[in-house]
């Protein structure tokens, strides 16, 4: 099955207009130290220098090549393993989904978007602190409004580092016909052999 990777250099687009090179996975914080544009938050008490950084959005978009091949299939899905957090992605400016979960996995049909040749993927990430500002807890725990790590907002042994980004891989997935969706394995143990009960569901695309 062929994939396009989508890892590799990106460009963050800061709220000044500005852009800068990113290497994805990666977060908008490690962009920012790499390029000199915040000290390191791990040194000193920098974590509180660094702290406004998360109050703003940023957008991070990468160009890409899509062969007719890859749109001769029935389905052509982006893949993302990992968005943190709250993310609206746009594929060839036209809206393609949003994200409001750093702990899952999420998959968008891109096939009615995309077109041969060049194409361009962007993905806002709003700012999880901004957002929690909107959506104030009911728990007493800022964070129990977002699904985001916890440990982000600070936890006796880190600081409060709350980063956006893709922090996972990221890929476009053509498929013919049907995509497997899910495969479970149920067990039933006694003595002697142990049967296996495998079951396999799958979305058919024709």
């Amino acid at each position: 099955m062929r994939q396009i990777d989508l890892n590799g250099t990106w460009q963050m687009h800061l709220p000044d207009g500005e852009q800068l090179s990113w290497t994805v996975p990666g977060s908008a914080a490690a962009c920012l130290l790499q390029h000199g544009r915040i000290e390191d938050p791990y040194v000193m008490d920098n974590e509180k220098k660094v702290l406004p950084v998360f109050e703003q959005d940023y957008t991070f978009t990468r160009s890409f090549t899509v062969a007719a091949e890859d749109l001769a299939h029935d389905k052509v899905f982006l893949h993302c393993d990992g968005l943190d957090t709250i993310a609206m992605l746009t594929l060839n400016g036209a809206g393609l989904g949003r994200a409001e979960n750093m702990h899952r996995t999420y998959v968008y049909d891109a096939k009615p978007l995309l077109r041969q040749g060049e194409n361009t993927l962007s993905i806002l990430f709003a700012s999880p602190l901004q957002y929690l500002k909107n959506h104030p807890s009911q728990t007493g725990k800022r964070f129990s409004t977002i699904r985001k790590a916890a440990c982000m907002f600070g936890w006796d042994w880190c600081i409060a580092l709350s980063d956006s980004g893709i922090w996972r891989d990221i890929y476009i997935e053509p498929f013919y016909i049907a995509r497997i969706e899910h495969v479970g394995c149920r067990r039933t143990h006694h003595n002697g052999p142990v049967p296996l009960d495998v079951s396999v569901e799958a979305a058919l695309f024709r």
